[in-house]
């Protein structure tokens, strides 16, 4: 029998599929264990004659695992986070409950022998213990899955359970991958080599290309660059007939813009290049921290901007309180508030960026910038709803245009709210700008951030700040 003819059991590595099927059988059959077990410890508990809660759970389970078909419950999770998988398996859980829930209750209303748990705890009491053990038999799911998957990334990262892939792409894209999929070795992925797309136009190279398929040499094939869609056709219809997953990836690596994210349009998928992260749940999550960090840190600096105010006044002629146009989120314009630290203010098309020795800002208002105190009044632009509290530092106008105009995706930052505090100035890209490449290094933090924003991230720039901004040397 040659390759060719050989059946799918017999191609591939030996052991190299743990996962799936052998196990995926293992987590629907845990999956079942556990709720049948927890229904049956519910009536040995509450001292149930009845067996509705056996049945309850017997329906829940099954319903479980069929319904956990259709949300991917039990494919490989290796790449995806655990907040895709957690949501998963939430979304099947209600979805099973309320059907069993639906079935169930009108045959204990109905059913004498079924309605004892309804005797003895009432409707209500009833309704609450049902929600209990519900919430209960998830939280029993939820752990042992996350359980399994940090065995199952400990043995990865151990040199367990690996993925032997195959790019196929150009030398830069297949490098860069390749740096993505060692930078994870929790994934499991093992790069055992790489092939030109030229080298696969002949008929030949696509047939030695499907030899090594079905011989097993790996298993995901990652093909990425291409543009040739008579080849990619070609490919895709060999690859079919081996036990190859086979995965194409977009002509760039759009992670290098804003974090990309999948739509579907009846049916289509359609990449989001240029979206933010910051979407539906986040951007709610994001303005709620603002609105509590923000409320607490007035509280606490109401006095001492009060005192500063004062020392502005008395310090030199002009206004307390320095206004100036920015751009925000969807370069929208916003006034920004800010301590007067000069004895002009400026805002239009020209606004010198201010330098060592500047004659232009008082000798309180060096102190003022050094500390960073006079950014305190952004905290009112914060509860506005202008500005965040961390996120990339507005520009002036004047400076945003002209750098617009100098580095590639610069407008990207504008794809959330600014904020007083961010990624690039907790790591030492803040001041003056007096050369491009400072910019340029900053405009990298501010997309890194919009790309892997997280409530713990922005926590650990508030942290930061207080220990590498406030008493920086480099603000002037």
């Amino acid at each position: 029998m040659d390759a060719h003819e050989a059946p799918y059991h017999m191609l591939g590595r030996q052991g190299a599929v743990l996962h799936s099927p052998s196990l995926g059988l293992f987590q629907r059959l845990i999956d079942l264990a556990v709720i049948i077990a927890a229904g049956v410890v519910a009536r040995a508990l509450f001292g149930f004659d009845s067996i509705l809660p056996i049945l309850f759970a017997v329906l829940f389970a099954a319903l479980f695992v069929i319904v956990g078909e259709a949300y991917s419950v039990y494919h490989s999770w290796r790449a995806q986070t655990l907040g895709e998988e957690v949501g998963a398996i939430l979304l099947t859980a209600v979805t099973a409950l309320v059907i069993a829930a639906v079935v169930m209750w009108p045959l204990a209303m109905t059913i004498p022998l079924l309605g004892t748990p309804l005797d003895k705890q009432g409707f209500v009491g009833s309704v609450l213990l049902g929600l209990a053990w519900s919430a209960t038999v998830v939280v029993l799911l939820l752990v042992y899955r996350i359980g399994l998957r940090a065995l199952l990334r400990t043995m990865r990262t151990l040199g367990i359970n690996h993925k032997p892939v195959l790019l196929i792409g150009s030398p830069q894209h297949r490098e860069l991958l390749a740096e993505r999929m060692a930078s994870v070795p929790w994934y499991g992925f093992d790069v055992v080599g790489g092939e030109d797309v030229a080298e696969l136009a002949s008929e030949a190279g696509r047939e030695a290309l499907m030899a090594r398929a079905r011989a097993g040499e790996f298993d995901h094939i990652y093909l990425m660059g291409s543009t040739d869609r008579a080849l990619v056709a070609s490919l895709l219809a060999g690859l079919a007939d081996t036990p190859v997953s086979t995965y194409l990836v977009p002509d760039i690596f759009f992670n290098e813009l804003i974090r990309p994210r999948i739509y579907s349009i009846a049916g289509v998928p359609a990449i989001g290049i240029t979206t933010s992260r910051l979407l539906g749940s986040g951007e709610w999550l994001k303005r709620a921290e603002d609105l509590l960090l923000g409320t607490l840190i007035l509280a606490v600096v109401a006095v001492p901007m009060l005192l500063i105010a004062v020392a502005i006044k008395l310090g030199s002629p002009g206004p307390v309180i320095f206004r100036q146009v920015r751009y925000g989120v969807d370069g929208q314009p916003i006034t920004v508030l800010k301590f007067r630290t000069m004895t002009v203010c400026e805002d239009g098309d020209h606004v010198p960026q201010a330098c060592r020795g500047d004659r232009r800002v008082t000798p309180f208002g060096a102190f003022l910038r050094r500390t960073s105190l006079d950014e305190l009044p952004q905290f009112f632009n914060v509860l506005r709803g202008d500005m965040s509290i961390v996120g990339p530092r507005p520009h002036a106008r004047a400076h945003a245009e002209y750098y617009r105009r100098l580095i590639p995706n610069y407008v990207l930052r504008h794809k959330i709210r600014p904020g007083i505090t961010g990624w690039a100035q907790v790591n030492g890209w803040r001041g003056e700008t007096d050369e491009l490449y400072k910019m340029e290094k900053r405009i990298e933090f501010d997309l890194e951030y919009i790309r892997n924003w997280s409530l713990w991230f922005d926590l650990r720039i508030v942290v930061r700040t207080v220990f590498h901004v406030l008493f920086a040397k480099d603000v002037y």
